[in-house]
């Protein structure tokens, strides 16, 4: 995976935790409450949903 966290830059257990101008924003786990979108962003939510799934196949 070559997504990184938008914070620290740690490739390390990240995930999408938000959509900011079209892009997918990635955190680690340090980092995720600090970048995530609000809880009731629909497409920050599909973003994960999709992130999760690259990840089990």
């Amino acid at each position: 995976m070559s997504a990184a966290c938008a914070h620290c830059g740690s490739r390390e257990h990240v995930r999408v935790v938000a959509v900011r101008e079209g892009q997918d924003v990635w955190a680690c786990r340090a980092h995720a409450r600090k970048l995530a979108a609000p809880v009731d962003d629909q497409l920050a939510a599909l973003a994960y949903f999709q992130s999760q799934r690259r990840r089990t196949r």
